[in-house]
């Protein structure tokens, strides 16, 4: 029953999507050109359709109205009905139009088949990942697995006081959690929701990157870009976490925003997803920024240097003013949601929320700069072997690396760019505001030798983005200077090998021996040759160290006590799904994320177990009678709610109660007696 929920929210999401993004376009009249192809506009639509639907969260949640699905789906198809009853003539054309593959050439075909394939492959590598655990990894999933079961059962993202439920709600964006919770409510699993539709964020979001590449650079580069973005570890993880909206938004609302400086019918898209962005992700949305304004920037130079009249190009609609506008109504339509955020909670609950008390920044120049874990975590200082080597231990929310042709292939499209810039400083060509972002980015990434750094290790995601753009622009210029088709496929053969190994092969050593280096990579190719060759240019490559990291066992977050805790909290999972279980040791959000029901987070039953040591075997059982299971962890002697004869008392006491359906040495599960 479970899975085919499953596939019905997967396809109400795209549905939705869909909907959403023609809704948007047919409200400001865009009308797509003839290079514009089906996959592009089903893409396109895709795009504007996330954007809406962050909207129209805040939105209705700004209006009382309830987050729940029926409602958007009743929005979205309002739009489309319109369309087909009182325009169905343009209608039927445009269904035909829609699938009229004959007019395009081969190397499209190709091109769209390998980008399609690319993202097929990252979103079955993660979706691998994603379940080559059974419960949820590290620790910011099970906040967020309480956060989208708590906007699905109450429909909104309002809660009384700033983390009170999860920190992830309000006046944190709670976007990404309310997107995954009007998908829950359709399937009912709160475990399989995280893990499914965060991957297939991912997917998306590549595809997504292709449209926006294949605007800037045309059709060939993109799909060169696309390949080395898919390969990169550096790029994303299947961590689950909101960054994975914000990045995925990142390029529909640049592809709007460019398209907006020729086409003014797509600036009301443009407003609408930098809106958006605003309100996906704190830490992206000033990255995304950052982007936006060297865009700006861009435009103001070349408008200036050619304006006879240097007042008009503030009093004139140029490119300039266009993007300086859109970026304005952007972050004011964005208030809807902070300035509810403001009335609600105040600013300065705001400003906590959405940079965390500036955790993450740090003055590495002075005394007290870069001392604890933390601040080595989140800021550290990164060497030439890092940018060369992508480890297969690394962070989980944010891998390192780019492989070493990836990194040499860098520094070589840096140098081209140079030698040919008369050929790109233009206007209307945007490879060196590409190439300011790499340099944006890539100071981000050196922050840990600068006197100031801000989450140096997440700008691994934000660089991989003009990498993969520069990179391609030179490898296409690469081919067309070899005339001859063998040099071509040598050259191609050389090039896979580098950035994605051999195929059907893993680096097994590396697995082994993370320690792996220079002199046991020789030695093996001295005693194995053709395994000890085939390991090493694994290595040096960057997609098998990602598929490694990204299929690998990862961890479950610091909060649980031991591996038997864990299996006990699996087993329940397995066994009394949707079953409503009070656990005396555990926060409530455990429960959530293993699709077992409970009640919210409250200040009374922290309170209950911080004191579980006073209360009397009656009061006890008069708790655990308002739910079906009841769970008693050796936890509670670890935080120090019990002392090991405590814990003694309570299981003795519940055992005369309740019946035992669970035990290990770490966890008695009880079932209650009604």
């Amino acid at each position: 029953m479970i899975d085919a929920l499953l596939l019905g929210s997967i396809v109400f999401f795209f549905l939705l999507l869909f909907f959403l993004g023609f809704s948007l376009f047919y409200f400001s009249a865009v009308s797509f050109s003839n290079a514009d192809r089906w996959f592009v506009r089903l893409l396109l639509y895709l795009g504007a359709g996330l954007g809406m639907l962050c909207f129209f969260i805040i939105a209705f949640d700004v209006l009382g109205i309830p987050l729940d699905y029926k409602a958007f789906f009743a929005l979205s198809i309002l739009c489309p009905l319109h369309f087909v009853f009182f325009q169905r003539n343009v209608f039927l054309s445009s269904f035909k139009e829609f699938f009229s593959f004959p007019k395009y050439s081969k190397k499209e075909f190709l091109c769209i088949g390998i980008v399609y394939f690319a993202a097929a492959l990252l979103l079955y590598t993660f979706l691998i990942g994603a379940f080559a655990y059974p419960y949820l990894e590290d620790d910011d999933p099970w906040e967020h697995a309480i956060a989208v079961r708590y906007i699905a059962q109450e429909k909104t993202y309002y809660q009384l006081s700033g983390e009170a439920i999860s920190h992830y709600l309000e006046p944190y964006p709670p976007t990404y959690d309310a997107i995954l919770a009007l998908l829950y409510q359709i399937n009912g699993s709160v475990f399989l929701t995280l893990k499914v539709f965060n991957t297939l964020l991912i997917a998306l979001g590549i595809l997504f990157f292709f449209v926006f590449a294949l605007d800037l650079f045309g059709l060939e580069t993109a799909t060169v870009a696309t390949l080395i973005l898919v390969a990169l570890p550096s790029w994303i993880s299947h961590f689950i976490w909101s960054h994975t909206l914000a990045l995925v938004l990142f390029f529909p609302a640049l592809t709007f925003t460019v398209r907006g400086f020729s086409d003014s019918r797509y600036i009301v898209p443009a407003i609408v997803l930098i809106a958006a962005m605003m309100v996906a992700h704190p830490f992206v949305s000033i990255l995304f920024g950052i982007f936006f304004i060297s865009i700006i920037l861009w435009n103001f130079f070349f408008v200036f240097l050619h304006a006879a009249n240097k007042k008009t190009v503030f009093t004139t609609m140029n490119p300039f003013t266009k993007n300086f506008l859109i970026g304005f109504f952007g972050v004011l339509l964005s208030f809807l949601y902070w300035g509810q955020q403001v009335f609600r909670h105040g600013i300065g609950n705001v400003l906590y929320s959405h940079t965390g008390g500036f955790a993450g920044v740090a003055s590495t120049g002075s005394s007290t700069g870069l001392k604890t874990a933390a601040d080595l975590y989140i800021n550290p200082v990164y060497g030439l072997f890092d940018f060369l080597i992508a480890p297969i231990i690394t962070k989980i929310d944010q891998p390192t690396g780019f492989g070493v042709v990836v990194f040499v292939l860098l520094v070589c499209s840096v140098v081209y760019l140079f030698f040919h810039w008369r050929n790109y400083f233009v206007c209307e060509k945007f490879h060196f505001v590409v190439l300011l972002w790499l340099l944006i980015t890539f100071l981000g990434l050196l922050g840990g030798h600068l006197p100031f750094s801000i989450l140096t290790h997440r700008f691994w995601a934000y660089v991989s983005i003009p990498l993969s753009l520069l990179v391609a622009v030179f490898l296409v210029a690469v081919f067309y200077w070899f005339q001859s088709s063998f040099a071509r496929l040598v050259l191609f053969i050389i090039l896979f090998l580098g950035i994605f190994g051999v195929p059907f092969t893993t680096a097994l050593s590396l697995e082994v021996n993370p320690s792996y280096n220079t002199t046991m990579i020789l030695s093996d190719i001295q005693e194995k040759p053709i395994l000890g060759t085939i390991t090493a240019i694994d290595i040096f490559s960057s997609w098998q160290p990602k598929k490694i990291v990204e299929t690998s066992k990862w961890p479950p977050g610091v909060a649980w006590s031991s591996i038997q805790e864990l299996e006990g909290y699996m087993w329940m999972h397995d066994t009394l799904f949707g079953k409503r279980v009070l656990s005396l040791c555990k926060e409530e959000k455990f429960l959530i994320g293993f699709d077992l029901e409970t009640n919210f987070p409250s200040p009374e039953m922290n309170e209950f177990r911080k004191n579980i040591a006073k209360k009397s075997k009656e009061e006890i059982v008069e708790k655990a009678k308002k739910y079906d299971y009841l769970s008693l962890e050796y936890s509670c002697v670890k935080k120090n709610y019990l002392t090991e004869k405590q814990l003694n008392t309570v299981a003795n006491a519940l055992d005369s109660q309740f019946s035992i359906v669970f035990m290990n040495d770490e966890i008695v599960v009880y079932q209650v007696r009604k």
